[in-house]
């Protein structure tokens, strides 16, 4: 297919199972194009590099299909499927073998979705970016690791308990002045809470780097070290529709898609920094969440000033008892 007529497709595709939250789509030929002109209108649209050959995705997937693990709707109500079969059984031999890629792929997906930590749907989280009210508490989370610094605010809706993740910053390797400048133009006001167990600093040195970013002008406070109630109350707030993503945080879904366990069942450690501050904002920057200080009115001028004395002389002392 040319590109208009893939993009069709796709929408046609979502448009038959709405129930499909995520989209895989090849990040190569046209697929990086197709993701940009379909990515604010349908949701859950993934960029994927598949790793190995189809040979080999083919048989990382054939102990399920072996073992009876997937089923197909019968020829009778859905015609494609003779020829999906017969694509198969003759793969790697066949003429065509497209759709026995799409099929592995799918399904090495969606196998390691099963040691996903958040098991929410992105799309169920995602919402479009909106001017968050001057009156709804604001905090962020913030993580250091030795050549990464991630931050991630969020902001609280007082009349439905939602919180809505609105802006992040990530960047690599450079002076805590740097990061502070950067974290402190979403507001100077706003405080933070930060993780210093997961720098896997010394105990000296983390309250050494926590002084040192307090001094350039962020107002810090250290987070509880609770990994695991911190996802429990992350997971508790996503599955009761309680959390919120603006979708323009590259970062944070990127580590979204990939938070997940290892086969011994401990949280993977890398790229997860946004994840990080995200549980740290759920535990404790609730404590910390505060609304914007109103502006000061300005002094008001000379003019304006003379005026308001011939109006208001000033009051001598004991002026008041004659």
């Amino acid at each position: 297919m040319d590109m208009p007529r893939t993009v069709e497709a796709i929408r046609a595709m979502t448009e038959k199972w709405p129930q499909g939250a995520a989209k895989w789509v090849e990040d190569r030929a046209n697929g990086p194009a197709v993701i940009a002109s379909l990515q604010h209108a349908i949701t859950g649209l993934i960029a994927v590099n598949p790793e190995g050959g189809k040979i080999a995705r083919a048989a990382a997937v054939s102990p399920q299909i072996e073992a009876g693990n997937v089923y197909l709707p019968h020829p009778a109500i859905a015609l494609w499927v003779e020829g999906l079969m017969e694509e198969c059984t003759s793969f790697p031999n066949a003429a065509h073998d497209d759709q026995v890629d799409a099929l592995t792929q799918a399904l090495n997906r969606m196998q390691g979705l099963s040691s996903a930590i958040y098991t929410v749907a992105e799309s169920e989280i995602t919402v479009e970016p909106f001017e968050i009210p001057r009156h709804w508490p604001r905090a962020y989370g913030m993580d250091i690791r030795w050549n990464e610094t991630a931050a991630l605010w969020g902001a609280l809706d007082p009349a439905s308990d939602i919180l809505y993740l609105y802006s992040e910053h990530f960047q690599g390797q450079a002076q805590p002045a740097v990061h502070a400048q950067g974290i402190l133009s979403r507001g100077s006001w706003i405080p933070g809470v930060i993780d210093l167990v997961a720098t896997g600093r010394s105990e000296s040195d983390r309250w050494r780097l926590l002084r040192i970013y307090q001094d350039v002008g962020l107002d810090l406070s250290v987070a509880e070290n609770s990994e695991q109630s911190g996802i429990y109350e992350v997971l508790q707030r996503m599955s009761s529709g309680r959390l919120k993503a603006f979708r323009m945080l590259t970062h944070f879904f990127q580590e979204y898609r990939l938070y997940r366990r290892d086969t011994q069942g401990q949280v993977v450690k890398q790229n997860d920094l946004l994840m990080t501050c995200l549980r740290c904002l759920c535990v404790s920057g609730r404590d910390r969440l505060c609304t914007e200080p109103a502006p000061e009115k300005p002094d008001r001028d000379e003019e304006e000033e003379n005026w308001f004395r011939s109006f208001n002389p000033p009051c001598t002392q004991g002026a008041w008892m004659r």
